[in-house]
C-alpha cells in the first residue's frame, strides 16, 4: 500500500522518507504508551495505595522497564510453526514403523506395582530398623 504512494518516487527518496514515517509513528506510540502509564498509575494507584503522582518521563522509563523484565512481544517461545514441523516429522517415524506401539498406561501401572511394592517394603525395613536404634 505505502509502497504504490511511493513508486513514482526515486528509491533515494523513498527509504528516508519510510525510515522518518517509521521513526514518526514509533515515537507516537512511545508517547501514547507513555501518557497511557501515566495517566494510570497517577488515577489509580495514587487513590488505592497512596503512591506519589509520577511525570510522564518517569512513566515513560517505567514503560521501557517494563518491557525490559518483560519482554517485546517478539512472538511465541515454542509453540510456533517449527513444533508444528517438529511433530509432524515424529508423526511420519510413527506411522513408518509396522510395530504397534505398547499401551504404555499399564505398563506404567505394572512397573509401580512391581516396582512399588519393593521399594515401599525396603523403606519400611529401613524405617523399622532405624526406630529400633533410636528408641533404646
Amino acid at each position: 500500500m505505502i509502497s504504490s504512494y511511493l513508486s513514482g518516487l526515486p528509491k533515494i527518496y523513498r527509504i528516508p522518507l519510510i525510515v522518518v514515517g517509521v521513526a514518526a509513528i514509533g515515537s507516537v506510540a512511545v508517547g501514547v504508551f507513555g501518557y497511557a502509564v501515566m495517566w494510570l498509575w497517577n488515577h489509580v494507584l495514587t487513590g488505592v495505595i497512596e503512591v506519589p503522582a509520577i511525570t510522564f518521563w518517569e512513566a515513560l522509563g517505567l514503560f521501557l522497564l517494563a518491557k525490559l523484565f518483560f519482554g517485546f512481544g517478539g512472538g511465541s517461545q515454542g509453540g510456533g510453526p517449527r513444533r508444528g514441523r517438529h511433530m509432524k516429522h515424529r508423526d511420519q517415524r510413527l506411522r513408518e514403523t509396522d510395530e504397534p506401539l505398547p499401551d504404555t498406561d499399564e505398563l506404567f501401572k505394572q512397573y509401580w506395582r512391581d516396582e512399588g511394592k519393593r521399594a515401599y517394603e525396603a523403606y519400611l525395613a529401613a524405617k523399622g530398623s532405624g526406630a529400633s536404634n533410636d528408641g533404646t
